[in-house]
C-alpha cells in the first residue's frame, strides 16, 4: 500500500466566465480596429449642366483612416454588367491605400452622339449611382447628378423636322402660347430649321473660304455655340 500527496486544479466557473467575457470583448475591439476604414471627401457628385461633347470632370478624394491596408474598387450595381452609365467614366477603378494615405479619384462626364440621341428619345436616364466596395469593409453609394443642355447636335434629322421650337425649349410651357392655337402652323417642317440656317449661312458667308468642306471644324466653336 502507498500514500500519495497531489494538487488538483479546480475550475471556478464564475471566474472562468468573467475571463471569457473580457477576452471576447478585447477580441471584438481588435477585429473592429483591424477592419479597413476609409472616408470620402463627398458622398455626392454634381456635374451641373453638361453640354454636347464638352467633357466635365470632378475629383473625389478617398483616405484611409484605419490601421490596416484598405483595398477598394468600383463594382457594378446588382444585375448590371457595367460599373456606370456609358457617359460616365471613373479613374482609377481600383486601388490600395496604406494607413493615413489618400488618393484622388477622377470622375468625368462626356455626352457623345449616341448618348445625346438616347437622351432625346428618353431611352437613357442621367441619374446614376456609383458603388465603391471596400474589401472586408463597407460599401459606399455615391449618387451622380447632372443635367443636359439640349441642342441640335446629336439629333437626327427626323427629330429636328418635328420640332418647331429650338431644341432647348422643347417641353417648356408658355401660358400665352397655350391660350392661342395657331391652326396654320404645320406639325412637321419640310426641312429642319437648323439645317436650313446652316446652309443659308454657308451660302451667304462661307463660299469665299477655300476648302471649307475639307477642313475640320473647331471643337471650341461648337462648344461655345451651344
Amino acid at each position: 500500500m502507498a500514500g500519495f500527496l497531489s494538487s488538483v486544479k479546480t475550475i471556478i466557473q464564475d471566474k472562468m466566465k468573467e475571463i471569457q467575457t473580457t477576452l471576447l470583448r478585447k477580441l471584438d475591439q481588435w477585429e473592429n480596429t483591424s477592419l479597413p476604414q476609409v472616408e470620402l471627401s463627398t458622398n455626392f457628385v454634381d456635374f451641373g449642366q453638361v453640354a454636347y461633347q464638352n467633357e466635365i470632370s470632378r475629383e473625389l478624394m478617398i483616405r484611409n483612416i484605419g490601421s490596416s491596408t484598405a483595398h477598394f474598387r468600383f463594382v457594378p450595381p446588382p444585375e448590371e454588367k457595367n460599373v456606370c452609365k456609358p457617359f460616365l467614366s471613373v479613374y482609377p477603378m481600383f486601388g490600395m491605400l496604406i494607413p493615413d494615405e489618400s488618393q484622388i479619384l477622377t470622375l468625368s462626364v462626356f455626352i457623345d452622339k449616341t448618348t445625346a440621341q438616347q437622351i432625346h428619345s428618353q431611352t437613357i436616364s442621367l441619374e446614376d449611382i456609383l458603388i465603391l466596395k471596400l474589401e472586408n469593409g463597407r460599401d459606399f453609394f455615391i449618387p451622380i447628378n447632372l443635367s443636359y443642355l439640349s441642342s441640335c447636335f446629336g439629333c437626327s434629322l427626323e427629330y429636328l423636322a418635328t420640332s418647331l421650337k429650338p431644341i432647348r425649349d422643347v417641353g417648356k410651357t408658355d401660358d400665352d402660347e397655350e391660350k392661342v392655337e395657331d391652326v396654320t402652323t404645320p406639325s412637321n417642317l419640310s426641312i429642319p430649321k437648323e439645317l436650313w440656317r446652316m446652309v443659308d449661312d454657308l451660302y451667304q458667308r462661307g463660299m469665299r473660304f477655300k476648302d471649307i468642306f475639307i477642313s475640320t471644324g473647331h471643337p471650341e466653336e461648337v462648344r461655345f455655340s451651344i
